[in-house]
């Protein structure tokens, strides 16, 4: 067989795959316009339950990847799971905030969806802040926890040290009050209030930098998210076959 022919034979199977891709970028772009221009305050769809509709559907589709270690969507779903539960057996309920003030890390992502499926509010602070700055943006967000790491940890201890009260301080992984400890003791199963939450709600505050002042915080509503990963994902027409570095 000639080097020709055998590029013709395959042909068909790469003509195949190459409509299975344009039809998967015009699915991605439509939803993506969908998204941006037809939806409405009460319209019942959020990240948060796609992520928990995808669990439920194909499990052991791969979701993210860390420093070498790798989660499907059904792992990532079940510890979401536990630890919203685990946020409402603290009193964390809908409208509720809780401060994350943690370096880059998965339960970073795990703690904000929980709460987002709660309908609570993840309040996201740059770990970065102290002093008055990280005082200012714990009590703008009116956050009733912090979720912590090693390297934030001692920039709120030293505010309660000057007098600041604050809310209660749990570490994300290890320290004093590991909340993935307690974590663990729930159940995965789904978060039935995820699947009512509307696009109307709010979901999260972002802070500004500061650099004129204090940090400000920004609300972040569903429809936000929402139509954000929809539009950015239609506009470079992402598929499931692609990866994104965040």
């Amino acid at each position: 067989m000639s080097e020709r022919e055998g590029s013709l034979l395959g042909l068909p199977g790469r003509l195949a795959q190459r409509v299975g891709l344009l039809a998967a970028q015009t699915k991605s772009t439509l939803e993506a316009a969908r998204a941006n221009f037809l939806w409405s305050a009460s319209q019942r769809e959020s990240v948060p339950a796609r992520l928990q509709a995808w669990a439920a559907e194909a499990p052991e589709d791969p979701f993210l990847v860390f420093e070498g270690e790798s989660w499907t969507v059904g792992r990532f779903d079940a510890a979401v799971n536990r630890h919203a539960r685990a946020w409402s057996a603290q009193g964390i309920h809908r409208g509720d905030a809780v401060a994350l003030v943690l370096d880059n890390h998965p339960l970073y992502l795990v703690h904000s969806y929980a709460l987002m499926k709660l309908g609570a509010v993840a309040s996201l602070i740059n770990p970065a802040l102290r002093g008055a700055a990280l005082a200012h943006a714990l009590e703008a967000s009116s956050a009733r926890a912090v979720v912590v790491d090693a390297n934030s940890r001692p920039g709120l201890e030293a505010l309660r040290d000057e007098g600041h009260t604050l809310p209660p301080l749990w570490d994300a992984q290890t320290g004093p009050a590991p909340f993935e400890a307690m974590a663990r003791e729930h159940s995965p199963a789904p978060i039935p209030h995820a699947e009512h939450l509307r696009l109307g709600e709010l979901a999260a505050y972002i802070f500004t930098s500061g650099t004129t002042g204090l940090p400000k915080p920004a609300l972040v509503k569903h429809h936000r998210l929402w139509r954000g990963g929809l539009v950015f994902g239609g506009l470079i027409q992402m598929t499931a076959a692609d990866a994104l570095y965040c």
